[in-house]
């Protein structure tokens, strides 16, 4: 059976603070989010992508290049999910696809395992082929989720979160399949909606078409459509997990999620061949020191300034050329705001310091970034405290990393978490090389 996944990219991401790329597009441990979504749905058995895209289109395109069957659609109004996903699947429609179709939001990084068991779970009591299966949470009691709503062991519907406030606060109902809930009844559902689902691409089709706005968002709600499949009974339910299907909002959610896709430095060595290159060297040195952590492998290669120009008083505008030496971090993140650095050359004593004794980092500080501007940093630079803490440090080779750390810190909107740090290098000291 052909499988295909219409993924909604098309929102604004608001939470994620201004960036000059779509949701979507931000990087999760060296990939873009939109990519390990597509990845691990092709991994579960998703052969054609139709990514529906709006806000900064351009990024989520970017960052899919290359990648096979993916197709995108357009939507130009934010209009809510109903609509989003009826833009996507009209290119289905439009290449003769005919089968199952994932739907999911482009903020949601499941796992291959979950997409399998979506697909193969969609069945009823009698065995038939379910036209719609909702992947569900349990109800803890308090969430801004859609509600999935059960009534004698039988899906009616989704109602979201906002339409049961407003039932609350006019003391209405809600009609689903001809049944009434109380505010209270649609609050205690036993299952939160996941916003992962499986259809039959032809009778999504015709449940799309009978969306209305009548919510509180006025919006064509994907939700809705459960209604349509429940009247005939062809509702089944995926008890999901959780942990198997991340979601972010904001940056910090999104960092957290990152975290799960770094590797220890075992696993990485396990999987290739021992060549004696200075990263593998340095990953034992930092299981060794650090621990078997999740961490990052870094490499930047050394270059030689034209005319020795120094790209700090050059705005960022250097000419020069990359060599054949290298300079390698491996680095793991920590729960605090301290880096520690070491170096494998001893010559390079370990040093450390704590972020927010430099940068402020409160909420109202990341809100208002008094030192993101190049001239308010030159100001900061000046300031005595840290002409004393440089003068106390000359020559320290931490100062570079410090300095870099401090920058990334004063123009971001969230707090950097604390690293541990372990470097080599084989450029030359002195050489003119950077």
């Amino acid at each position: 059976m052909q499988t295909a996944a219409i993924v909604l990219c098309a929102g604004k991401g608001t939470r994620m603070g201004l960036a000059p790329v779509n949701k979507v597009a931000f990087d999760c441990a060296g990939i873009p989010v939109i990519r390990r979504i597509v990845d691990n749905m092709r991994e579960g058995g998703v052969s054609r992508f139709v990514i529906v895209v709006g806000h900064q289109a351009e990024s989520v395109m970017a960052a899919l290049d290359g990648e096979p069957g993916v197709l995108y659609a357009y939507q130009s109004a934010q209009k809510g999910t109903g609509h989003a996903t009826a833009c996507g699947l009209a290119v289905l429609e439009n290449v003769g696809f005919a089968g199952r179709v994932i739907v999911s939001m482009g903020d949601k990084i499941v796992t291959p395992h979950i997409v399998q068991e979506l697909l193969s779970q969609g069945s009823l009591p009698d065995s038939l082929p379910a036209s719609a299966t909702i992947g569900v949470l349990p109800n803890p009691g308090h969430s801004s989720k859609g509600h999935v709503i059960v009534r004698d062991g039988r899906v009616l519907g989704i109602v979201e979160a906002k339409d049961i406030a407003r039932a609350r606060e006019t003391g209405g109902s809600v009609q689903l399949c001809g049944q009434t809930f109380t505010p209270d009844e649609l609050a205690s559902t036993p299952y939160l909606n996941a916003a992962f689902y499986a259809f039959d691409a032809q009778a999504l089709g015709s449940a799309l078409k009978t969306l209305r706005t009548d919510n509180a968002q006025g919006e064509l709600y994907l939700t809705d459509a459960i209604e349509y499949f429940a009247r005939d009974g062809q509702v089944s339910v995926y008890s999901a997990d959780v942990s198997e299907m991340p979601t972010y909002s904001t940056k910090l959610e999104l960092r957290d999620i990152a975290h799960r896709f770094l590797r220890k430095p075992s696993a990485i060595l396990a999987e290739r061949a021992a060549s004696g290159s200075a990263a593998e060297r340095l990953l034992r040195s930092f299981a060794a020191k650090y621990g078997d952590r999740p961490c990052v492998v870094a490499s930047s290669p050394g270059r030689i300034n034209l005319m020795g120009r120094h790209i700090e008083h050059r705005g960022g505008s250097t000419n020069y050329m990359a060599t054949n030496q290298r300079m390698v971090f491996v680095i793991a993140p920590r729960t605090d705001d301290v880096v520690h650095i070491a170096n494998e050359d001893p010559a390079f004593p370990e040093a450390e310091f704590k972020i927010s004794d430099y940068v402020p980092c409160s909420a109202a500080a990341l809100a208002e970034r008094p030192l993101a501007s190049t001239a308010a940093w030159l100001d900061f630079l000046e300031t005595p405290a840290v002409c004393a803490d440089l003068e106390a440090s000359r020559g320290h080779w931490m100062n570079y990393v410090k300095g870099a750390v401090l920058r990334f810190q004063a123009a971001a909107d969230m707090p950097l978490c604390g690293m541990d740090i372990l470097a080599t290098s084989d450029i030359p000291v002195a050489a003119g090389r950077s």
